[in-house]
């Protein structure tokens, strides 16, 4: 067993790297894009703003009165002086003068502010100066006679409506004169409010222009953006391919050594002990043979202390091939340390375990390992051997297969030794 080849190191720290692997932009191209970004979107909201204070403008100027109502009170106005008119002519020629004060006190009240039916218009016309006057003076002379005639006397009636027709000429042109002004008003203002407005749509019209070459501009700039990353996510997906693939070779890689003895390339202690903890649980789930081998090279120190420790590493890995070429595929094997070996045999009784054992001490004792100087050199292994029972634990097994081996080794070593049994026993069992 070999480890597995080390990736190739990347070409730079970071990301690796490819023929489509560029450099980001450098920070100030970034940061200009990023003025200017900003720079079009404060615009756009600059002009939306300004459309909707144009809008809230050209509301408020429609919603301003425009002077229909002034106009109406002035005709309704011009309409009452001429009916009181008549009715004060037909009082003076002796007709009943009830008509008169009818329309008398109608017109008083409607050219008094705060008894007026139409305060809205009278408002508005009082707002013009020239026709305020006016108004004024027809208020104060019809509240003369209007009082006149709230004394109910007949003579002081008939009195009143000879004074309003005598001034028949002046009220009328009083009246009209109101009408001419509040219609040169309303002109006025009908012009300006119409000017206003012109204004107000043309500047809606340019806002809007402005609004839609932004949008098209941010569009454009959006769509530029949006194939940028797509080129940018598609270089990141090959760049992390890469990577991916690197820490998972890394990632096998660093699997390999936390489980694997580095000068074997078997299974280190750990990795041999989950390896065979979950073969002890299989074994008490359905139940069939097993043993253990503990496995020493002889007298190895000596041979350190005597060639060196290449030589040593040397015996070890021969040892190691011998072990693997003579065991089963299915035996889990191990290297507890040193010149230590485990092995677990799955499905295998004690008479087989000790045929096992046998070969791979017999292969053992008759492998040579040519040196520089002198002959060849031959080692010798002691195995101890045990079988597992119900219920036993992997620590307990172990613990066996150690005090047989610690026979064989206190012995003349150079052999098998199982636990609690003699060979003999099992020879002649066999």
């Amino acid at each position: 067993m070999t480890p597995p080849p080390s990736p190739p190191p990347a070409q730079t720290p970071g990301l690796p790297q490819d023929d489509a692997w560029h450099p980001p932009a450098d920070v100030p191209r970034r940061r200009g894009l990023a003025i200017a970004l900003a720079a079009l979107l404060a615009a756009m909201v600059l002009l939306i703003i300004m459309a909707g204070a144009t809008l809230y403008d050209q509301a408020r100027t429609a919603s301003q009165p425009n002077g229909d109502d002034a106009a109406f009170y002035s005709y309704r106005l011009v309409s009452q002086v001429n009916g009181l008119v008549s009715a004060a002519n037909r009082a003076a020629g002796g007709a009943d003068t009830r008509d008169f004060t009818q329309r008398l006190q109608a017109l008083s009240t409607f050219v008094n502010p705060g008894t007026a039916e139409s305060a809205a218009g009278l408002a508005l016309l009082r707002a013009i100066p020239a026709a305020d006057h006016d108004l004024i003076g027809l208020d104060d002379q019809l509240r003369t006679w209007h009082d006149t005639a709230e004394m109910r006397d007949p003579v002081h009636i008939r009195q009143a409506a000879v004074e309003v027709s005598d001034r028949a000429e002046e009220l009328r042109a009083v009246a009209d004169r109101i009408a001419n002004t509040v219609q040169l008003e309303q002109s006025t203002i009908t012009h300006g409010n119409r000017a206003q407005l012109a204004q107000g749509f043309r500047n809606l019209e340019w806002t809007l222009a402005g609004l839609i070459a932004g949008t098209v501009i941010l569009a454009i700039w959006l769509l530029v953006l949006n194939r940028h990353a797509r080129h940018f996510n598609q270089r990141m997906a090959q760049a992390n391919a890469r990577l991916e693939s690197a820490v998972a070779h890394r990632t096998r890689q660093l699997v390999w050594l936390a489980n694997t003895d580095p000068l074997t390339g078997l299974k280190n202690r750990r990795a041999f002990m989950e390896t065979a903890e979950a073969q002890i649980l299989q074994c008490r789930r359905y139940p069939h043979p097993l043993a253990a081998l503990l496995i020493d090279i002889d007298h190895f120190k000596s041979i350190n202390d005597r060639y060196g420790h290449h030589v040593g590493d040397q015996a070890i890995r021969r040892v190691t091939d011998t072990i693997t070429n003579t065991l089963r595929d299915s035996d889990i094997i191990g290297r507890f340390g040193g010149e230590e070996f485990a092995a677990l045999m799955p499905h295998t009784d004690l008479p087989a375990a000790l045929v096992a054992a046998e070969r791979l001490r017999q292969a053992v004792a008759g492998m040579k390992i040519g040196l520089l100087e002198g002959g060849p050199l031959s080692m010798t292994i002691s195995i101890g051997l045990a079988l597992h029972e119900p219920g036993l634990s992997l620590d307990t097994l172990l613990m066996r297969a150690d005090m047989a081996l610690y026979r064989a080794k206190s012995g003349s070593r150079n052999r098998v030794e199982i636990y609690g049994r003699e060979r003999e026993e099992v020879a002649q069992q066999q």
